[in-house]
């Protein structure tokens, strides 16, 4: 699994999530997804916080989106967001205009698709996949970033 955050004028970098190993499996039905503490130990204290830090965080009017995952709205993860002083919005994650994330990582599979089209030039593993959008070109440039972000900013200046 791949993790990803995107502000205005700031981007996080692209986090690869290990699955759990079985013995943090905490029901039977686990299918080894990503859990609260995973998220917040893994994803939002190294991918997230550095740029709401920088950016200024709730001290400048930001606010989190998140699309209502478990791991978002459980109550780990609201503490983790309250000691960390994060805001967060009410607005449905599933909105493409109020969720610009999911723009970016269908632009990355639909560029990363025609770029690899033959199991020949598929990239070799982890490591190899996480390299693919910058070493070949695809991945988006700022411009892009912002042009997927500013439907949001109209919104949210509403």
């Amino acid at each position: 699994m791949f993790w990803a955050a995107i502000g205005y004028r700031r981007r996080s970098q692209l986090i690869h999530v290990q699955p759990r190993p079985p013995a943090e499996y905490r029901w039977p039905n686990d299918r080894r997804g990503m859990d609260s503490q995973q998220y917040c130990e893994e994803v939002s204290r190294l991918g997230f916080l550095p740029i709401w830090e920088a950016a200024g965080g709730s001290a400048e009017g930001y606010s989190l989106v998140e699309d209502g995952s478990k791991v978002h709205i459980s109550g780990y993860s609201r503490q983790f967001k309250l000691g960390n002083r994060i805001t967060c919005s009410d607005w449905p994650g599933y909105s493409p205009d109020l969720n610009p994330i999911a723009n970016v990582w269908r632009t990355l599979k639909r560029r990363l698709k025609i770029q690899f089209q033959t199991p020949q030039r598929r990239p070799r593993g982890i490591a190899g996949l996480v390299r693919a959008p910058k070493k070949n070109g695809i991945g988006l440039s700022k411009r892009s970033w912002i042009d997927l972000l500013t439907p949001c900013q109209s919104v949210c200046s509403r």
